[in-house]
């Protein structure tokens, strides 16, 4: 009460304190498979056609691609599953062989598109995605296409 009236400070508050947006390009060199390059493949693993194709033999079968450290950072994983007729569909993501990039995440091997939002822990391996069948799977084969990772961010919102 500076002036003999009364005064009162008012304070607006907004829910849109920012954005959660991506960070990067895709992350994935030849995300589409549409050569046979760019990704170290394990027998059992291949890619024609556009699509990789991981087919169980009782193995651990992967198909891996340094994208970078990636500890710290949120990360959208976005996959397609052409086909699947493995005898568990046990697709799982994870660091250097099968490590902790995502903390070992089983990913959904249902057939159509799917995306997952994943943390990066701080420890292990964060710098390789590592797409792989467990050596559980001992018959038929997964096909996949268009794997992008791509990193986010919250923007600020500015004032």
């Amino acid at each position: 009460d500076f002036d003999g009236t009364d005064i009162m400070l008012e304070a607006s508050f907004s829910k849109d304190e920012g954005a959660f947006d991506r960070a990067t390009a895709n992350l994935v060199t030849n995300h589409d498979f549409a050569v046979d390059a760019n990704w170290t493949l394990a027998s059992g693993a291949s890619i024609s056609n556009g699509q990789l194709t991981l087919s169980a033999n009782s193995a651990l079968i992967t198909a891996v691609q340094n994208i970078g450290d990636q500890t710290g950072n949120t990360l959208e994983i976005t996959y397609t599953v052409v086909s699947n007729n493995t005898s568990s569909g046990n697709l799982r993501l994870g660091g250097t062989s099968g490590a902790s990039f995502t903390s070992l995440i089983n990913l959904t091997a249902s057939v159509g598109t799917h995306t997952v939002f994943v943390e990066v822990a701080s420890t292990g391996s964060n710098s390789v995605l590592d797409i792989y069948l467990t050596s559980a799977v001992t018959s038929g084969s997964l096909v996949l296409d268009n794997v992008t990772v791509t990193e986010y961010a919250i923007t600020p919102k500015s004032v």
